[in-house]
């Protein structure tokens, strides 16, 4: 299985909330980009997702390029691969222009695909590894807020490989590995089911009446001034335009916490625990880079927004066929495994 790591002891609320997570992801997706129902579920659960990675991420004392190249790369690479196949036997796609396409805009950050995710991932686990190489912790995070401010603010452009989308999603990898402890051993204390509804309403207020639009593929952190004052805003000085923009940042990251909590809070209500939603929640790499091969025949066939009803519907069969569709690539995701070294291969090479 390809994610990130397990705790010693598996905590099933945490694989309950992956998979809510993943859920919505894809009911997301069956939605047209302008939906109401795409753009609330655009302010969280991506966050949530990196919140998650965070709290197993685990140091080593190094960056550990050679274990991120493998569990997050090399999949990246079978998925294009496989959308390539797909595209050229069912939509009469060119195989060779897809991957062109694919590398061409990844390396210009023009890529707006689901792949995007992974990436994005790379360089949150690669970028934790850095931070905690430094005893004066400032000096990292000077580095990640002008990497990710002085680009997209100032100058509005994303950066190569999806790093904009792995910076903009980092805070939350960082406050998910620096709250593991509270997140895997005391969460029993809580009763959970008061602060979702509270946390509910409180994330739709903020999503309907002050953030507007938020994607973290678009790198888009809101539209707070728009949202309050319409086209009125253009006409404001620079000054207040630049605050109101500073304000999308923060809206942003207080929305992701609060639907992280939120799904993280409902995922502690007593749902009765099965094999198979654990099973689910550790092949959601595969989940999250295969699920857009049914969701387009999805939009050829049914179109975008459908009933809650038909979509809820749609989404649990999408889910179940991206898990079959891990146990199919699993085999590959193998390849690349590190051979166990054997005590007698250890003294063959010592001599």
């Amino acid at each position: 299985m390809i994610m990130t790591e397990t705790a010693p002891k598996r905590c099933y609320y945490l694989d309950l909330a992956k998979v809510f997570t993943a859920f919505l992801v894809v009911f997301g997706h069956l939605y047209s980009p302008d939906s109401p129902v795409r753009l609330y579920l655009y302010s969280f659960h991506m966050p949530l997702f990196f919140l998650i990675s965070g709290i197993f991420h685990k140091y080593s004392g190094k960056i550990n390029w050679d274990r991120y190249a493998r569990t997050i790369l090399w999949p990246i690479l079978i998925f294009i691969i496989l959308e390539s196949i797909v595209g050229a036997l069912f939509y009469g796609e060119n195989i060779i222009e897809v991957l062109r396409k694919f590398f061409v805009n990844v390396s210009l950050g023009s890529y707006k695909g689901v792949l995007w995710f992974l990436f994005a991932l790379f360089w949150c686990k690669v970028y934790q590894d850095f931070f905690c190489g430094f005893r004066n912790k400032v000096i990292p995070v000077i580095i990640w807020g002008c990497l990710l401010f002085v680009p997209l603010y100032l100058f509005g452009r994303r950066l190569p490989f999806s790093l904009s989308q792995g910076l903009m999603g980092f805070p939350f990898y960082a406050i998910g590995f620096l709250g593991k402890d509270y997140l895997l051993t005391r969460r029993e204390s809580f009763r959970w089911g008061l602060p979702f509804v509270l946390l509910l309403i409180l994330n739709v207020l903020i999503v309907r009446y002050l953030q507007g639009r938020v994607s973290m593929v678009g790198t888009s952190f809101g539209n707070l001034g728009e949202t309050l004052f319409g086209d009125a805003v253009n006409g404001f000085p620079v000054i207040f335009r630049g605050l109101v923009r500073l304000s999308n940042y923060f809206l942003f990251y207080l929305n992701g916490l609060i639907g992280s909590a939120m799904i993280l809070s409902l995922s502690l209500l007593p749902f009765q625990k099965t094999r198979w939603i654990t099973s689910l929640s550790m092949s959601l790499i595969t989940v999250l880079g295969t699920q857009y091969l049914f969701i387009n025949v999805i939009e050829k066939t049914l179109g975008f927004d459908n009933s809650l009803l038909i979509s809820t519907g749609l989404s649990i069969g999408i889910l179940f066929l991206c898990y079959l569709m891990h146990l199919i690539l699993k085999p590959a995701y193998d390849l690349v495994k590190p051979r166990p070294t054997t005590h007698g291969s250890q003294e063959n090479k010592s001599q």
